[in-house]
């Protein structure tokens, strides 16, 4: 699984409760979990590091009704990236980025926004989308994260196949446009400009 994460085998009907003494709250986990009736069989993604307190909160919550656990992983305990992000903590933001469009939560100028929270009806569309990512490319995500940061006039190296040669080598320029699928970066070296796609590997120039 993506970022090293280690799906924990379910049963069908499985509860919070149920799980308690299967869990550590010394490891990082994502879970999505579905609410009983009185909760309107809601849909809620998450992740947690104390673990063992947060389901006990939910079982104390609907004390009398039960709170289903229909997907839990395990993540390492490291930090990934520039921000020193934790694998559940990016997991969890994939997923609430790629369902906002299915919610359909806007802010007071209609703009989506992102939640953890689902509609019951939106059930299936929730886990399919886990199922999508769980197994994704994990240095692309890192390089489409990254490229949500990039701005115009940042300084950058982008790496480039050298003619004729099996090597690569950096070349540093400033970027002049971002766009949805490529970027164009003036070049130092020759004032040269070029247009890449996200799939050609940038960094930040230091």
């Amino acid at each position: 699984m993506i970022y090293g994460g280690e799906e924990i085998t379910l049963s069908k009907g499985e509860t919070v409760k149920d799980i308690l003494n299967r869990i550590d709250d010394d490891k990082n986990y994502f879970y999505i979990l579905q609410l009983p009736r009185c909760g309107d069989n809601r849909i809620k993604i998450g992740k947690s590091k104390k673990i063992h307190k947060r389901f006990s909160e939910y079982a104390n919550l609907f004390y009398g009704s039960v709170v289903y656990v229909l997907k839990l992983v395990v993540f390492p305990n490291k930090n990934i990236g520039d921000n020193a992000k934790k694998p559940a903590e990016i997991f969890e933001s994939m997923m609430k980025s790629k369902l906002k469009k299915v919610q359909g939560k806007t802010n007071v100028l209609g703009s989506e926004i992102q939640t953890e929270w689902y509609d019951y009806k939106y059930k299936n569309d929730v886990l399919a989308m886990y199922e999508l990512l769980k197994n994704g490319d994990e240095d692309d995500e890192t390089e489409k994260r990254k490229s949500q940061r990039l701005k115009i006039g940042d300084q950058i190296k982008v790496l480039w196949n050298l003619e004729k040669s099996r090597k690569k080598q950096y070349y540093s320029g400033k970027v002049l446009k971002v766009g949805k699928n490529d970027y164009t970066v003036k070049y130092d070296e020759d004032d040269s400009i070029h247009t890449h796609t996200y799939n050609v590997k940038w960094d930040f120039d230091d």
